[in-house]
């Protein structure tokens, strides 16, 4: 995941204890961000070799591809957390914009601005927040 050089997600993460930054030793090393990740679940044995690398070759595709190219990694995280929360076949999704905005690790109040660049960016053909329900509802532009 391209974090860049930016601390805050970095700290965000080792402070939800998902992993843990050991201190750099040297010049080199200060470059480039080795962790520690603490997520049972990510530790876990429980999906077969096949399956994570499958599951990680999907996440890059989706988080890099050439619509997203040039947008940063907030805008990476949501296409790949609306693209894993749309419905099995569709291009349809939809659930609640709180836990939406916790899953890509954004403010409130700046989800509406990423989804928006999403649209520019062709990523999102459309999207709506509906007020007196708190849902969030997309279409993307393709499968």
């Amino acid at each position: 995941m391209r974090i860049d050089r930016d601390p805050s997600p970095w700290q965000d993460l080792e402070e939800a204890h998902w992993l843990h930054r050991p201190p750099a030793t040297s010049y080199a090393a200060s470059r480039r961000t080795s962790v520690r990740l603490l997520d049972p679940t990510v530790l876990s044995r429980s999906l077969s070799r096949t399956k994570r690398i499958r599951a990680a070759d999907w996440a890059l595709r989706t988080s890099y591809n050439k619509q997203l190219r040039n947008h940063g990694a907030d805008e990476g995280l949501a296409a790949l957390t609306l693209r894993a929360h749309t419905h099995a076949g569709t291009v349809h999704g939809q659930d609640q914009q709180g836990r939406l905005t916790g899953m890509c690790g954004l403010p409130s109040q700046k989800l509406p601005h990423v989804l928006n660049l999403l649209t520019t960016a062709g990523f999102l053909a459309t999207w709506r927040s509906d007020p007196g329900s708190t849902d969030l509802t997309w279409t993307l532009t393709r499968p």
